[in-house]
């Protein structure tokens, strides 16, 4: 499996509804601008993707689309590659605006991923009031808190990356081999 991990590396996918700092993450996880960011909801229509190192294994990001209803016929295809994408991610990074309160279309979001093996919810907006509360079972997922504007938890994000996958496969027991 470490072989595995390091050959092929890991995918990291980031999903969420429009404008919750999705590009605005992996911007701040690369170091540089790699996705337009702009107050105006859908403007990513696809998805877009980055790759980092972490403790000698490639990580391979993909920013994408807000989820949500739409009959954009350009971005309810890119929504489909995303649904796409769900299941062949090693982690999901599920972002949810912390100064907005739990929406309809965040739960539907976490419909989707919530079969996913890791799940990491990251709530963005730190910097602001906080008015998220998750509901049950959602209130339970790891999570992270950040601030995607000042880069506040990208380190403890990245550290969750190389806990969550790298660590897991290279602290197996190999006595069997």
């Amino acid at each position: 499996d470490y072989g595995q991990l390091i050959q092929s590396g890991v995918s990291c996918l980031i999903i969420g509804r429009p404008n919750v700092g999705k590009s605005s993450l992996l911007n701040q996880i690369l170091g540089h601008d790699r996705s337009i960011v702009t107050s105006q909801a859908g403007t990513t229509r696809d998805f877009v993707d980055a790759t980092i190192q972490l403790k000698g294994v490639s990580v391979k990001i993909f920013d994408t689309a807000g989820m949500r209803q739409t009959d954009n016929e350009i971005e309810r295809e890119g929504i489909d590659k995303i649904e796409g994408l769900i299941g062949r991610s090693d982690v999901v990074f599920w972002v949810c605006d912390g100064s907005e309160r739990f929406s309809e279309d965040d739960q539907k979001i976490y419909e989707k991923i919530r079969d996913c093996d890791c799940v990491i919810k990251v709530v963005n907006k730190s910097d602001k009031d906080q008015q998220i509360v998750f509901p049950g079972e959602i209130e339970g997922l790891r999570s992270v808190s950040i601030s995607a504007k000042s880069g506040e938890g990208i380190s403890e994000l990245k550290q969750k990356i190389i806990t969550e996958c790298i660590e897991k496969v290279e602290n197996r027991n190999l006595e069997l081999i």
